[in-house]
Parts: structure tokens; sequence; C-alpha cells
């Protein structure tokens, strides 16, 4: 066994520490299973009415930096989209791909933070299927996949600071007293 220094050692506990898989389990949590937005107005002077609900898949978790420990994550979504036109439903497949950056950083005493970076409109990435003729004319009218990049980031952006912040921050000072007693 080789000796380190103080700082080698720091960076090599937050590395092992914050791992993807734990980032992964992180998000998996903060996102949920089940994805769904609206009613949003959508059309031409908001004439239609457009509701999405779909599943959240695995997270991909790719390491972006070391100082500060950074991680990109893509978090795939699968969602089935119902627009409503004068009470005709028009229905759509739709699969976005949200990025959300997270930074670790270290704060005083002794605690781990973890800082999801709420996602803009630009991180959600929308692929549109409508399912029919009709779909596919209102679906280019209507701009269905920005109204859904929209609704998506804002979904995210609230999950992120509704539920997140109880993952936020890690304090150690309790687990180490739980693995080297003083008493």
């Amino acid at each position: 066994m080789s000796s380190m220094t103080y700082e080698q050692f720091g960076a090599a506990f937050v590395h092992e520490a914050v791992t993807p898989e734990r980032i992964s389990s992180v998000i998996r949590g903060v996102a949920g299973g089940i994805v769904k937005v609206g009613p949003m107005a959508a059309g031409p002077g908001g004439v239609a009415s457009a509701s999405a609900t779909g599943d959240v898949g695995d997270p991909v978790i790719e390491k972006t930096g070391d100082e500060p420990l950074t991680y990109a994550v893509t978090l795939p979504v699968d969602l089935q989209v119902d627009v409503i036109v004068a009470g005709t439903h028009h229905r759509y497949k739709a699969r976005a791909s949200v990025r959300i950056v997270i930074k670790v950083h270290l704060e005083a005493p002794l605690s781990i933070c973890i800082e999801p970076i709420p996602p803009a409109r630009h991180d959600v990435t929308v692929s549109v299927r409508a399912q029919g003729l009709p779909a596919k004319v209102l679906g280019r009218v209507g701009d269905i996949d920005n109204e859904l990049r929209r609704e998506i980031a804002s979904y995210v952006r609230h999950r992120i600071e509704s539920d997140g912040s109880e993952f936020s921050n890690v304090d150690l000072r309790p687990l180490m007293q739980a693995a080297w007693p003083t008493d």
C-alpha cells in the first residue's frame, strides 16, 4: 500500500463516493418512473389542448469533469401524446431525451453536495411520430415538439427543485461516527 497526500485522498474519496451508479440512483429518485405533462395549449393561437404521459428510461451517465467532479446525465422518456382539436383526438408517440448536468462540490464542515442543474428547453430533444394523416398535418401546424420540449423541461425542473434538495447534501460526520465510534 502506498501513501497519499491529504489532497490525493480527498479527491480519491469523492470520486469513489460519487459514482455514476449513485448519480443514476439520485436521478431516478428525482425523475420518478412516470411523466405526465399538460394539458397545455397547442396549435396556432392555442386552439388545441395536448396532454402526454410516459415512462422514464434508465439514465445514461457520462463523467465530464474532475475539478469539480461533473456528470452529464441523459434521461430518455417515451411519451404517448393526445391532442384534442374541436373534440377530435389526435395521437402521437414521442421520444424525448433530457440532458441534466450534475456538479459535485464540497462544503464545510464535511459534506458532499450534489447539485443538479435544472434543464432548459434547449436541453430537451424530442422526436414526434404522428399516428394517422390528420395528426401529421396538425403536428406540422401545431408545433407539438416545441411545446413538448418546453413542458418536459418545466416538469423536470420542477421535480429537481422540489425533490432534489433531499439528495443534494450528504453530511459525512454521522457516517464516520457509525463506522468508527468514539464511545
